[in-house]
């Protein structure tokens, strides 16, 4: 009786478990359209300067945006992207901007002492970010630097 309780007990546990990893995998995730008009104006922003951020290059080669994050560093709204590499060389590039008030993108430099330490957090940050495809819809696209916002915002 007493492994039956076991085994049942056991089952609970890892069903509870899995339910949720479901949950919170299932993030709601946020569209332009549920963004207010001055949150839209980065957006836009930040999409108008495509050509900024939409690729790098690496030992001749053309590399895309893989990923975007926005988030904020010393009351800053920042902009990070991030190249996928691999497997033409294991550097871990991206580019990191400051984003003015209509969606502006300036570059965002690190002090001496700061690149050690900051730029490698941010540099992680982008490397987590949502995912971007230079094939997406122009909505698609949107809605994911849309959702990359809002979710720094609630993360301030």
């Amino acid at each position: 009786m007493k492994k039956v309780f076991v085994v049942l007990l056991m089952c609970l546990f890892v069903f509870s478990g899995c339910t949720t990893f479901t949950l919170n995998s299932q993030e709601k995730r946020y569209t332009y359209d549920e963004l207010d008009d001055n949150q839209k104006k980065i957006v836009d922003g930040v999409f108008e300067e495509y050509s900024k951020w939409t690729s790098v290059h690496d030992s001749g080669k053309t590399i895309l945006c893989s990923n975007v994050t926005f988030f904020y560093e010393d009351g800053k709204l920042i902009f990070a992207t991030y190249y996928n590499c691999e497997p033409s060389s294991p550097a871990m590039l991206s580019k990191i901007f400051e984003v003015g008030e209509d969606g502006t993108l300036s570059s965002h430099t690190y002090d001496v002492i700061d690149v050690n330490n900051r730029k490698r957090v941010a540099m992680a940050k982008a490397a987590s970010g949502l995912p971007f495809s230079k094939d997406d819809s122009t909505e698609k696209k949107k809605n994911t630097l849309s959702d990359a916002y809002y979710k720094a915002i609630q993360n301030k």
